[in-house]
């Protein structure tokens, strides 16, 4: 992406390819000064076929509007996803799985630079096998909810299994950082 992309108003773009455990071709959004722009709710990136994945983002930059309700990655239908080095400024969710019986998995996030925003920046009912690493969040409004990391209900079973959330620098931030 060499330039910035307005999906302000769009519908969801959906990533749709046959799942297969044995070839995992990835598809790769490799940021030289451009990204996303959404300042509206809605999500970015889906899938009509569950359990499709290999994605990755580097170098990319998303930007929207605090409180807009703009969602990244619907982690009900998406899986192994890897991100690097990519900025969010004012983006309010960039990873959810909310819908019982799914979970969010295999998603790495490195050395990423999260700046302002409304609620979690990742928000899992459950999840397997996901690292948050070497991540800047900082002056997002989160109130009780969790401004980097929420598992959104109490569960009688463990809810997140295998997460990893290692050297992050969450800062100046309203409420609770991990919940």
């Amino acid at each position: 992406l060499d330039r910035m992309l307005n999906l302000t108003g769009a519908a969801a773009i959906s990533v749709d390819k046959t799942p297969s455990w044995s070839v995992r071709d990835s598809v790769t959004f490799e940021g030289t000064g451009g990204g996303i722009i959404k300042h509206d709710a809605g999500v970015v990136f889906t899938s009509g076929t569950e359990n499709t994945g290999d994605l990755t983002f580097r170098g990319v930059k998303f930007v929207s509007t605090a409180g807009a309700g703009a969602v990244l990655m619907d982690c009900d239908k998406l899986l192994r996803c890897f991100f690097l080095n990519n900025e969010y400024r004012d983006w309010d969710t960039i990873a959810r799985q909310i819908v019982n019986g799914r979970w969010a998995q295999s998603m790495r996030f490195h050395s990423e630079k999260i700046i302002g925003g409304a609620g979690p920046a990742f928000l899992f009912r459950e999840s397997i096998d996901c690292t948050f690493d070497d991540i800047l969040c900082e002056d997002r409004l989160a109130g009780t909810n969790g401004a980097f990391f929420h598992n959104s209900e109490a569960m009688a079973v463990i809810a997140n299994r295998n997460l990893r959330i290692s050297n992050c620098c969450i800062e100046n931030i309203s409420g609770i950082p991990i919940k």
